[in-house]
């Protein structure tokens, strides 16, 4: 069931095509996931479901599970379907499983190669990026320009092909599968590749060119079909003559499997109430920063009449206390004089009572 699990969501993400390699359209955004069969015709969700899982299982019991983890230093290895680690941490991007028994990987020195299971290499790490294999080949880059060696790193299809954007950002393969040409891999003898920048076609195994077509980031060939992008968010499928047997209808698409193949259609509803809600958000911020002047000015009215309620706090303050000082400074004045009032008096009573004694003794003495 793991395995089923793990590979149901690889096939999904490496498959769906997303219309924007940093940023997901409202079409995607508030789109509605859907399975169709080869004429293109709805297919009920629990049937189509049914008929996946029968191929992914069947996959699962033919492949042992292997998928990459990264460390607490941001490193990959990789780990089977019970949690053991099965490579210790030590590249810098790789492949999100194995696949036939094979990863791609880069080393720190951003040198691309290919490990088996045990880790040992099967592909020395020295082009500037490698495919897995698929049908005995591998795309690699060398000098910016996309070739296809076999396993013992002979040149089958010489470099030639535009592949500038090949490279970039290869680890995140859901928003950056456009900017990253994962799917020229072989399958059903034919390869999608890049021609030159932006003009995309399908070449076979001897590298001849099988037909172009006008769109963009086409997948690879499964049972027959291919999606391709003919932009403005519109997926179609493609025979292998180039023929469009399917309209460009839906907004991403995938591979079939089984006859089956998952999309997504342009949800307008939604859409439109996603846009008119943002639009009301927008409108909300404008009308407040329209008001914000408006605030900042009530603001500043309100600090300088706290400021002023404050003066006068401090002012009134300041006369009780000047008051307060006062009525003390009268009180400490009273004081002193009736204390000094009071010594005057006793003096006075000494002086008398002296004045008598000496008038007594003047008075014995005659």
């Amino acid at each position: 069931m793991k395995k089923l699990i793990v590979l149901c969501i690889l096939t999904l993400i490496i498959s769906i095509q997303t219309t924007s390699a940093d940023i997901i359209s409202d079409a995607v955004y508030y789109s509605r996931e859907m399975y169709i069969n080869k004429t293109g015709k709805k297919v009920p969700e629990k049937q189509a479901e049914a008929i996946y899982q029968s191929y992914f299982k069947k996959q699962a019991q033919n492949e042992r599970s292997i998928v990459r983890f990264y460390d607490n230093n941001g490193k990959i290895g990789y780990r089977d379907e019970k949690g053991n680690t099965i490579i210790e941490p030590q590249f810098r991007e790789g492949d999100w499983n194995f696949r036939n028994g094979t990863a791609a990987v880069r080393t720190k020195d951003d040198k691309w190669g290919i490990i088996n299971e045990k880790g040992n290499w099967v592909i020395e790490p020295k082009y500037d990026l490698v495919l897995n294999f698929s049908e005995g080949l591998a795309g690699a880059v060398k000098d910016n320009k996309l070739g296809f060696i076999d396993k013992n790193e002979n040149w089958v299809i010489k470099p030639q092909f535009f592949s500038a954007l090949c490279y970039v950002n290869r680890g995140n393969l859901y928003f950056q599968i456009r900017r990253c040409n994962t799917t020229s891999e072989f399958h059903e003898g034919l390869a999608p590749v890049e021609l030159d920048k932006g003009k995309f076609g399908y070449i076979n195994k001897e590298g001849k060119i099988a037909f172009k077509f006008k769109g963009y980031y086409p997948c690879s060939f499964s049972e027959g079909l291919a999606c391709i992008d003919f932009g403005d968010d519109s997926y179609g499928y493609i025979d292998k003559t180039g023929k469009t047997v399917i309209p460009p209808k839906y907004v991403t698409a995938s591979n079939f499997h089984n006859g089956i193949a998952f999309v997504r259609v342009r949800n307008f509803e939604a859409e439109k109430r996603g846009k008119e809600e943002r639009l009301k958000k927008h409108k909300e911020w404008l009308q407040e920063q329209k008001n914000e002047p408006k605030k900042e000015i009530k603001q500043q009215e309100n600090a300088k009449s706290e400021l002023k309620n404050t003066n006068v706090a401090y002012a009134d303050i300041n006369y009780d206390t000047k008051q307060k000082n006062k009525m003390e400074t009268a009180k400490t004045n009273i004081l002193y004089a009736s204390l000094i009032f009071l010594i005057w008096l006793i003096f006075l009573a000494f002086r008398s009572i002296r004045r008598e004694i000496k008038r007594n003794n003047d008075d014995k003495q005659n």
